[in-house]
């Protein structure tokens, strides 16, 4: 009895290994299919933010850089533009299989050649 529990084990192992190294049976598929069954296709789920795996987070430091910014005058004076020192706040990067999520963070945009003070929102980077 237990030489044909053992021998019915090993054949349901044997008759498996290849379905799981990916061998597809032509006649599962549709005609015309481009399906690759664990090939190339990406799971739908890679590049959805709250789903995707995440490989690896990491902060960018905050840093300090000369930009040309807007500076008010007085009264009814046009403002001047003047190169000052601003310090760019530090945000956090989420690598994930698909792509890379930016959280929101604070940074300076240009517009017509002058830095403004700009919200970024979180936003999702496919590679």
């Amino acid at each position: 009895m237990k030489r044909l529990v053992f021998v019915a084990a090993l054949v349901l192992v044997t008759g498996t290994a290849e379905a799981q190294l990916g061998n597809v049976n032509p006649v599962a598929l549709p005609p015309n299919s481009t399906a690759q069954p664990f090939g190339k296709d990406p799971h739908p789920f890679n590049n959805v933010p709250g789903w995707a795996p995440v490989m690896r987070v990491f902060d960018v430091s905050a840093r300090t850089a000369w930009l040309p910014v807007e500076v008010v005058q007085p009264g009814s004076l046009p403002p001047l533009i003047e190169y000052r020192s601003v310090t760019l706040p530090g945000y956090r990067i989420t690598e994930m299989f698909g792509g890379y999520v930016y959280h929101a963070h604070w940074g300076m945009a240009p517009t017509n050649g002058v830095y403004y003070p700009t919200f970024f929102p979180q936003r999702f980077i496919p590679k």
